[in-house]
């Protein structure tokens, strides 16, 4: 669940839910209710939750196993947050902190963390405010682009920075670094074409030129290009459907190893007097950096990396819970290890896990089963899911938490393409799947080679592993089609047609019997059966 102001100031609380399709193994994030939200205290958050539950008929108090919310205190409280009601009736809807929320709150830190930083974004943003003012100014940048660089690529336009948005700094620092001559010429034009009509224009491009040719703006650009760019595909990863707690864990680890790779390399050496014993009347101080370049690497290079580290693995630092740790041993590494040697698995395995979930699982049945599963998993995943699909993405995950999360993580992306006999027309093939986590991959499995009903225990607990939320992205992505929905000049729409709308628009792959629904809306009206009928 989360909230937002629509165009009409109005708070509207999305409620989406996370299942799983048994037949095919595939994870669903849907939106099934929209509804308009006065107050926000935890109070009344759980009375929406439960008046939409038992409108749809769910029962959250037998079969919720997570949830999944921003950081907001109204939502994520320990003691009077809307999770924490919920648990009080049902212990086994464990909490998730989003991850993208996390991350974003990582960047938020590493983009702050210098006064190279700040000055770097705010003039990004005051290229942002000064291009963007006038029309004039925005026509000179598409000009000098395409003089620039022609057809080689499309013509960008400036991001603003926004501290709430996920990734605007990304995106705003990519675009000043790849339009950066276009912007330099225009700069340059501004200043001379309007130093009579407008001196305070010409000033101001004057000094943002000279500020962006700066070494230690270019500098700090690319320095945080880089930095983007190890941590970017983490923040896709986190924002996808179908991705599991485990294969999270798995890229936390991996972008948190390149962030220290990056960063790891000997500092330089300061040429610092030694500090002698401080007489009377006498004041003594350390030597001050003197070389610029050094100075910078000190001040600026290593902080961004050292801030960013040390912020994942704080705001991260819950993957070492004890029901994670039972969930890495359902990853295909621990399975391989446990089916060489059953002596391997922990005494206390899934010891938390069949706490939580005790109405679901029963722990001797669970090991039981893991180990009969264990011996004969890869011969299964070989005779039955390799020749029915290729994922698009494979994480090998190798998650002993209390040592190392992971051992080999990787991720590739390719798009199957196919081309006609006369190499004019060229067909994107429809992806099969975003992401092959393993927890997936083994649950596909079990269902695949029909082993779900030989081993239930195990089955179920899969379903609850791959069913725990990892991020509330999809209400966010939910809020995008509400303002083209509810636009300005549809301020004053209903808010039952509104919730309407905006599940047809945010679930357009659903197939509708379009024969069902006439008949229906017929039904309601006499006259339109009737002319139905003939």
């Amino acid at each position: 669940m989360d909230g937002t102001f629509d165009n009409s100031r109005k708070e509207q609380l999305a409620f989406v839910i996370r299942y799983l399709n048994e037949d095919s193994g595939e994870i669903n994030e849907r939106l099934i209710n929209l509804k308009e939200c006065n107050n926000t205290s935890s109070e009344q958050l759980f009375n929406i939750f439960e008046k939409i539950c038992n409108e749809n008929s769910l029962n959250w108090k037998d079969y919720l196993v997570g949830q999944s919310y921003d950081g907001a205190s109204n939502m994520r409280g320990a003691y009077n947050g809307l999770q924490a009601i919920i648990r009080r009736s049902n212990t086994a809807a464990i909490f998730v902190w989003c991850y993208a929320h996390r991350l974003n709150l990582v960047l938020i830190d590493a983009v702050s963390s210098s006064v190279n930083a700040v000055d770097m974004f705010g003039i990004i943003e005051t290229v942002h405010d000064f291009i963007n003012s006038s029309k004039k100014r925005v026509a000179l940048f598409e000009l000098h682009q395409e003089k620039c660089y022609g057809n080689k690529q499309r013509k960008r336009r400036f991001k603003r920075v926004q501290t709430t948005r996920w990734w605007s700094h990304d995106l705003a620092l990519n675009t000043v670094l790849d339009t950066f001559d276009a912007l330099c010429d225009t700069l340059e034009e501004l200043q001379k074409s309007e130093c009579v009509s407008d001196r305070k224009g010409a000033h101001q491009a004057k000094c943002l030129k000279e500020n962006l040719i700066c070494d230690k703006f270019l500098l700090t650009a690319f320095i945080y290009k880089q930095l983007f760019e190890i941590v970017t595909p983490l923040s896709k990863m986190l924002q996808t459907v179908d991705i599991d707690l485990i294969g999270v864990i798995a890229v936390v680890d991996d972008k948190t190893r390149e962030l220290k790779n990056a960063r790891n390399f000997k500092p330089l050496p300061l040429n610092c007097s030694k500090r002698v014993p401080k007489r009377s009347a006498e004041e003594t101080q350390d030597e001050v950096i003197t070389d610029p370049l050094q100075n910078f690497k000190i001040q600026t290079f290593f902080v961004a990396y050292d801030t960013a580290i040390i912020q994942i693995k704080e705001r991260f630092s819950e993957i070492a819970k004890g029901i994670y740790k039972d969930l890495s041993l359902f990853s295909r590494r621990r399975l391989e290890e446990i089916s060489k040697n059953n002596d391997l698995l922990p005494k206390d395995a899934f010891d938390v896990f069949s706490d939580v979930y005790s109405k679901f699982i029963q722990k001797d049945d669970l090991k039981r089963e893991y180990l009969q599963f264990s011996k004969s998993y890869f011969n299964f995943e070989q005779v039955k899911l390799l020749p029915l699909q290729l994922h698009k993405s494979k994480i090998e995950i190798d998650d002993d938490l209390s040592s190392s999360l992971t051992d080999e993580a990787s991720e590739s992306e390719t798009e199957d393409s196919f081309e006609n006999n006369d190499n004019k027309q060229v067909k994107e093939v429809p992806k099969l799947h975003k992401n092959g986590c393993s927890l997936s991959i083994v649950l596909k499995v079990l269902l695949i080679s029909g082993l779900s009903s030989t081993f239930p225990m195990l089955t179920t607990a899969l379903k609850i592993a791959v069913t725990l939320p990892v991020a509330s992205t999809t209400p966010e992505r939910t809020f995008s089609k509400l303002n083209i929905v509810k636009n300005k000049l549809r301020s004053t729409m209903a808010e039952g047609r509104l919730e309407s709308l905006m599940i047809l628009s945010c679930e357009s792959d659903i197939k509708i019997e379009t024969d069902q629904v006439i008949n229906d809306f017929a039904r309601k009206s006499v006259l339109l059966e009737k002319a139905l009928l003939y």
